[in-house]
């Protein structure tokens, strides 16, 4: 029986996956511009997502430190949320039993590095929903904020400028998930064996991925409904402005010829 136990960490909003790559000295495994699976020493292993998700596999406390303080310099921390999720998980290789998921655990019958590195990446997947997810709950609290004080005054005292900013970041972050969350792509290694493919669909269904993913697609919706009402009402509140320096200026050329036949 052999036992991995992995620790995922979100780090930042992306990773210079290449430039990492470069200066590392470990075997990879697996290596794309989206994702390295590193063999770190014999039964340890780390998997690097360019969305900024880590997973440490097998490797203890100070390894983990050691390869986190490696992969600093190469983050791009372009959102500034404090609480950056962490999830463990355990994979048991029991040799003649079959895939069996318990809670924190699961159970394979035989070891393969395949099964290993789709753990982590349905893991690291649950770890990035789970981070976006908090962004998205932290914009809809300040919407819920806006609608607040639109009820309480019949107005918004947020500047042009602080809603425009409100309003990149949050199609950034919409971005940002249409980009980095495949929970509907099947890896292609899954296509080529029926166990694997039998595991993927699995994890899947025991982190609640398409769950999580369908309830943060209806947040970014509420979201985006939301602000296209604010967007209206600045648009509306631009236009009387408009008007009333249209009408001054009337007024202005109407003084001025009044005084010039004076």
């Amino acid at each position: 029986m052999q036992r991995y136990a992995l620790h995922a960490v979100h780090l930042a909003d992306e990773v210079e996956i290449r430039d990492f790559r470069a200066q590392l000295e470990a075997p990879c495994l697996y290596a794309t511009t989206s994702e390295l699976f590193v063999k770190v020493q014999e039964e340890s292993f780390m998997q690097l997502f360019n969305y900024g998700v880590v997973v440490f596999i097998n490797m203890p406390p100070e390894l983990e430190q050691e390869y986190t303080s490696r992969i600093n310099p190469f983050l791009k921390v372009t959102t500034n949320f404090p609480n950056h999720p962490k999830e463990s998980h355990e994979v048991i290789y029991s040799e003649g039993s079959g895939i069996s998921f318990d809670f924190g655990s699961l159970t394979l019958p035989e070891f393969s590095y395949e099964s290993l590195r789709i753990t982590s990446l349905h893991l690291a997947q649950s770890v990035a929903i789970h981070y976006y997810a908090n962004l998205a709950e932290s914009l809809l609290n300040q919407l819920q904020q806006f609608s607040d004080e639109l009820a309480l005054r019949g107005r918004l005292r947020i500047s042009h400028r602080d809603m425009l900013r409100f309003v990149g970041t949050s199609l950034k972050i919409q971005n940002s998930i249409q980009e980095n969350l495949y929970i509907f792509d099947v890896p292609p290694v899954v296509w080529e064996d029926e166990k694997l493919n039998k595991l993927n669909k699995g994890l899947v269904e025991f982190f609640e991925l398409g769950i999580r993913y369908r309830q943060l697609e209806q947040m970014g919706k509420v979201i985006q409904d939301n602000l296209e009402v604010y967007r209206d009402l600045y648009q509306h509140r631009e236009s009387k402005q408009l008007e009333w320096v249209i009408i001054i200026l009337i007024l202005v050329e109407v003084v001025d010829a009044f005084l010039g036949k004076w």
